[in-house]
């Protein structure tokens, strides 16, 4: 009978003790896939931010082109207005470049339109104004 009990006890600890190691085994693998899922996910985040910047720099470059198609044209249609007119336009600057060509680049740099195509816009805009007649 003692030698009976005895067993059973081994047995009952051997049992516990297997029943300890899987259920580590359990809480080992719950963090390895949550770990897994974890890293699933900042994957997943870091794919739709990249996605999100690839379309906002598409955007960007439509918007570019869209904008130099639009100068272009504007441009075209100065030129065709500019023969229709009695005289030729005057240059804007002492620099001597055509006034339709987008010259605030190649100016000198002691020009007032160097690097500044606000005041060129403005000024090559005042060439373009009708004058109204109040009769």
């Amino acid at each position: 009978g003692r030698l009976h009990a005895q067993q059973l006890e081994e047995a009952r600890q051997r049992a516990a003790a297997r029943a300890e190691e899987e259920e580590a085994q359990l809480r080992e693998r719950a963090a390895q896939e949550a770990h897994a899922q974890e890293a699933c996910r900042e994957r997943a985040i870091a794919e739709a931010k990249q996605e999100a910047a690839l379309k906002v720099d598409q955007l960007h470059k439509q918007r570019a082109l869209e904008a130099g198609r639009y100068i272009q044209a504007r441009r075209d249609q100065l030129r065709r207005e500019v023969t229709l007119r009695c005289q030729p336009l005057p240059p804007l600057c002492c620099c001597g470049i055509d006034p339709l060509e987008n010259h605030v680049d190649h100016c000198a740099r002691n020009c007032v339109f160097y690097k500044n195509p606000l005041a060129y816009s403005r000024a090559l805009s005042g060439l373009f104004v009708r004058p109204v007649s109040l009769d």
